[in-house]
């Protein structure tokens, strides 16, 4: 896997199938606003949206979560093989590790600032589409 920042997961406190349609437009609707600032952070081409309800689907957080992981062509060879990693707490499945072996545990604070960068980053991203969607109407 290549290893890098900019893994996210968005989460609800509820199983799948007990979020009313708003929760679950809320759920998505926040799954693609985080998409497309990790594609426009990190500069990747796809990514791999992961919901995995329950423990019998390899669920490891006893909620419902979605994982979000910026791609790119490569980065798993075989390209399932992804799937294999989101489930590494699965008993059942081989014991894989998501992390890099060797790169050191991150810190509170660490996983503090990379999240204060990615919302200054996205800030600064919205601020720039409404300028360019203003001087759009301008000219129009």
């Amino acid at each position: 896997m290549h290893c890098e920042s900019g893994a996210f997961i968005v989460y609800s406190f509820e199983r799948l199938c007990e979020l009313s349609e708003e929760e679950l437009g809320d759920l998505f609707g926040a799954a693609q606003s985080v998409g497309w600032l990790l594609s426009c952070r990190y500069t990747r081409e796809a990514l791999t949206v992961s919901l995995q309800d329950g423990a019998a689907a390899g669920q490891t957080i006893s909620h419902l979560h979605l994982h979000i992981l910026p791609r790119q062509a490569g980065d798993f060879e075989p390209n399932d093989e992804v799937y294999r990693h989101l489930e590494r707490a699965n008993p059942a499945a081989p014991k894989l590790q998501l992390d890099c072996p060797d790169r050191p545990a991150r810190t509170h604070e660490e996983m503090a600032a990379e999240a204060e960068d990615f919302r200054v980053f996205g800030q600064e991203l919205i601020k720039k589409m409404k300028q360019q969607q203003q001087q759009q109407q301008q000219q129009q």
